[in-house]
């Protein structure tokens, strides 16, 4: 899933600070040689008309303590197939959250592959242009983490070969995030959730068919308005940029 302009634009006009994610399954590719072609062929043939959607991530384990991930390609190798001017964004949420001098224990299982991932704490650019994640190459087995960022945790697991497949245990005890995936949430627990979330919890995550946006928990309208509508329409606006694409 790999972020795009358009949605950066789409949030700054709703005056709220997020971030999509867009699948990679579908290619872009000028057949200008046999290759081309043959990859092209492929590509169509594996979209088959039906809406790409996200084959990395299991959205159903947001915010769980036993979460699996699988490498996807990588944001240069995107930006270059897109002719992008930045890089797109390249990590995936967990539901989960963190503040600064929290200890996190988080176990970590190859299930397939030789590469794993790395874990984001906190959101590029959420306080600010300036503001950086950190980063944090994970190992096999048992890792202890002091976090020195406060925000959401994100897993970058890419690659221009991908074929990593990792299975990741949190600890019980770390901080969740409010979540509410479109056509599944309700809103009425969704509010609950907010108002009953740890008070250093700073974000609430708005999950769409092929968009995740970050938003501050701060703001009220959350827990009142119409959530599932409003996460539709920037499935939308990525879907008329896909189609442009």
């Amino acid at each position: 899933m790999i972020m795009n302009s358009l949605f950066r634009y789409t949030l700054m006009c709703l005056a709220v600070s997020a971030v999509f994610f867009q699948s990679c399954k579908k290619e872009v590719l000028t057949p200008d040689s046999a290759n081309d072609r043959r990859n092209l062929q492929a590509v169509l043939d594996s979209y088959n008309g039906v809406a790409p959607t996200n084959p990395y991530y299991t959205v159903d384990s947001l915010r769980k303590s036993i979460q699996v991930f699988s490498e996807y390609t990588s944001a240069n190798v995107v930006k270059d197939r897109l002719t992008l001017r930045y890089l797109p964004s390249d990590y995936l949420p967990t539901g989960l959250y963190a503040t600064i001098g929290d200890t996190l224990q988080i176990n970590v299982q190859k299930a397939g592959g030789n590469t794993l991932p790395k874990l984001l704490i906190g959101t590029d650019k959420r306080d600010g242009n300036k503001s950086k994640p950190q980063v944090v190459q994970l190992q096999e087995g048992n890792n202890v983490i002091i976090a020195s960022k406060r925000g959401s945790l994100w897993i970058r697991y890419s690659s221009a070969t991908p074929s990593g497949v990792s299975t990741l245990t949190f600890s019980e005890n770390i901080k969740r995030c409010p979540v509410f995936i479109k056509n599944k949430s309700d809103q009425r627990l969704f509010s609950a959730a907010i108002q009953a979330a740890d008070t250093t919890i700073h974000d609430i995550l708005l999950v769409g068919q092929n968009t995740i946006s970050v938003l501050p928990r701060s703001d009220d309208k959350f827990r009142t308005q119409n959530n599932n509508n409003i996460i539709q329409q920037i499935d939308i606006a990525w879907e008329t940029q896909e189609r442009f694409s």
